[in-house]
C-alpha cells in the first residue's frame, strides 16, 4: 500500500463516505470540485504531476488509429459537463477519457426523490448503483464548455459519449444522435454512440437491429460531413454495448459496426443483473457498476475479440477494473485499451498510477515488451 493510498483510505475516505452515506451523489460532486481546485492551483498541479503520473515505454499503444500514452482511461459518466477533463483528469494519471454521455437536449435525469438517492455505493461489493438517467447539459452547452478548454494538459485523447434525448421518439433518434455528434465533433478525438443506458427505460427499443443501423449510418454521415467541412479525416466512431446484451444482440451490433465503418466497440455498460450482489438490497431498476461486472465484461470481451480479430475493429474494455491484475486480465482477454471509473473513489488519487505500475510488472513477468503484445493472449 502506497503512502497516498494509506492516507486516503484511513483519513480522507471515511469521513467523506460517512457524510454522504445517504446520498453518494454528493461525494461525486465533492470529487469534481476537488479536481476543479486541482486545475486552478499551480502548486497542486505540480504535486499531481510529481506523484500521480506514470510513464513507461511499454505502455504506449495505438488503437483505432489513435496513439495513447498508456491503455487506461476514464469511462463516461464521471465528467458529464466538461468540467475536469482539462486538466484535472489527466493530472490524475488517466491516459484518455470520455466526456458525457451527452444528449441533444439538456436534461436533469431521473427526479430526485426524498429518501431515495440516485446513487448508492458498497465497499463490500466494490460497486455502485445509479439511477441518474443521463443528466447532462445538452449538446450546445457541452460544446461551449469544451470550446473553452479544447486541449487538456497534460495532453490525453478525449472522446465524447453521445446518447438519445429522453423525449426523442425512436424513429427520430438518428437525427438526434447526428445533431449531438455535429456539435461536439470538433472537440473529440473519438466518438462513442451509446444506446444501452439502463437508467433510461425508453432506450430499450433502440436495441432493434434496424434502429441501430439507422443511428450508426446517420452518425457516420455527419462524421464525414464534419470532416469534409474542415478538410480532415472522419473521427474514429464506435458503439457501447451492455453487459446484459444477449449473444444475438452482440452479433447484431457487430454487424452494424461492419456495415457502417465503426472502428471500435466499448464493452460494457452497467448491468441490471443482481446475481453478484444479492445481499446489497438495491432497487431492481438502475444499473450496477464495479466488481459485479467483471465476469460478464471479460466474457463479452473474449467473445468480441474472437469475432473481430484482424477486422480492424478494436475493443475498449470497461467494467470491474479495479487494480493492475484486472486491467491486465482485460487486455489478455482482447481489449486494446481499457477504462475505469467506479474503483477510483474507492481507491484514491494514485489509483491509476498503481494500476499501471502493476501492469508493467505483469507484462515484464510474462516476457512481453509492449502492451500490444499481450492483447488477446489469454485466448
Amino acid at each position: 500500500m502506497t503512502a497516498i493510498e494509506l492516507f486516503y483510505k484511513s483519513v480522507i475516505r471515511p469521513p467523506i463516505f460517512w457524510l454522504t452515506r445517504n446520498d453518494p451523489e454528493r461525494a461525486h460532486e465533492f470529487g469534481l470540485r476537488a479536481l476543479e481546485r486541482l486545475q486552478e492551483s499551480s502548486r497542486l498541479s505540480s504535486l499531481a504531476r510529481r506523484f500521480l503520473l506514470y510513464d513507461h515505454g511499454m505502455l504506449s499503444t495505438t488503437a483505432f488509429s489513435l496513439h495513447f500514452s498508456h491503455p487506461f482511461g476514464l469511462a463516461a459518466g464521471y465528467d458529464k459537463y466538461g468540467r475536469v477533463y482539462h486538466p484535472g483528469v489527466p493530472l490524475c494519471g488517466w491516459g484518455f477519457c470520455e466526456v458525457g454521455g451527452i444528449t441533444a437536449l439538456e436534461q436533469d435525469g431521473n427526479p430526485r426523490e426524498k429518501g431515495s438517492p440516485r446513487i448508492r455505493r458498497s465497499l463490500e461489493y466494490e460497486a455502485m448503483w445509479n439511477w441518474l438517467g443521463l443528466n447532462n447539459p445538452g449538446a450546445i452547452k457541452a460544446a461551449a464548455a469544451m470550446h473553452a478548454h479544447p486541449f487538456p494538459n497534460p495532453p490525453i485523447r478525449v472522446g465524447v459519449n453521445i446518447s438519445k434525448s429522453h423525449n426523442t421518439a425512436p424513429d427520430d433518434a438518428p437525427k438526434d444522435y447526428a445533431f449531438t455528434a455535429s456539435k461536439l465533433w470538433a472537440y473529440a478525438d473519438f466518438i462513442v454512440i451509446q444506446w444501452t443506458c439502463p437508467n433510461d427505460p425508453g432506450m430499450k427499443v433502440l436495441k432493434r437491429h434496424d434502429h441501430q443501423l439507422a443511428i450508426a449510418q446517420k452518425a457516420q454521415e455527419m462524421n464525414v460531413l464534419c470532416a469534409r467541412s474542415v478538410k480532415s479525416n472522419p473521427k474514429p466512431m464506435g458503439i457501447k454495448i451492455s453487459a446484459d446484451d444477449t449473444d444475438e444482440e452482440i452479433a447484431d451490433t457487430i454487424d452494424v459496426c461492419r456495415k457502417t465503418g465503426m472502428r471500435f466497440i466499448v464493452a460494457v455498460n452497467s448491468t441490471r443483473k443482481r446475481g453478484q450482489c444479492q445481499g446489497w438490497g438495491i432497487p431492481h431498476h438502475g444499473g450496477v457498476t464495479g466488481k459485479p461486472l467483471e465476469q460478464d465484461a471479460n466474457r463479452i470481451v473474449r467473445m468480441l475479440y474472437g469475432a473481430l480479430r484482424n477486422s480492424g475493429i478494436h475493443i475498449i474494455g470497461v467494467g470491474g477494473i479495479r487494480n493492475g491484475a484486472t486491467l491486465y486480465d482485460r487486455i489478455l482477454n482482447g481489449a486494446n485499451v481499457c477504462e475505469g471509473f467506479t474503483a477510483w473513489p474507492f481507491e484514491g488519487p494514485d489509483f491509476v498510477k498503481r494500476c499501471l505500475e502493476d501492469l508493467v510488472e505483469r507484462l515484464q513477468s510474462d516476457n512481453f515488451t509492449t502492451v500490444d503484445q499481450a492483447v488477446g493472449k489469454a485466448l
